[in-house]
């Protein structure tokens, strides 16, 4: 077959040649992302977390609006909690969107994916934070609960 496009000494046969292996290797990749985020999303959800966390998404492989700030998030949306990316103008969190990550383009999860580890440990930290005030709340309720049963 002739040269039909030349552009950096690459064919557009070549090119053309080697979509489908660079294609089954998105497709392959992309499943694997959507598998591992599912996974983290059951467990999260049988955890019944329920407490925000969030970590900045910045970019620059994905041209994205400079007026919004972005935020790979773990947040309650349509009723229940979830990982979302979320989108606010100028920080403004109260007038923000937000897009559950099944539902993001195949870039957009590519990139999120390298969050996603970062986004645990901070959940993981908010959880240890809320179960040292738990501690802090039995100790006061205990004492609360022996003053009132005593003689007042």
């Amino acid at each position: 077959m002739a040269r039909l496009i030349k552009s950096n000494d690459v064919t557009l046969e070549s090119s053309l040649k080697n979509f489908k292996s660079v294609s089954k290797r998105l497709n392959e990749v992309t499943n694997k992302i959507n598998s591992t985020f599912s996974i983290v999303e059951k467990y999260l959800d049988e955890c019944s977390i329920g407490i925000y966390a969030g970590v900045p998404f910045i970019t620059d492989r994905i041209p994205l609006d400079p007026e919004f700030e972005y935020f790979l998030e773990y947040t309650k949306s349509s009723g229940k909690y979830r990982i979302v990316l979320g989108k606010y103008y100028h920080g403004d969190f109260e007038g923000g969107t937000t897009q559950p990550w099944e539902e993001l383009p195949r870039p957009i999860k590519i990139e999120v994916i390298k969050l996603l580890p970062q986004l645990l440990n901070l959940l993981t930290e908010k959880v240890n934070d809320l179960l040292d005030q738990i501690d802090d709340a039995e100790f006061a309720i205990t004492e609360v609960a022996g003053i009132l049963k005593g003689d007042i």
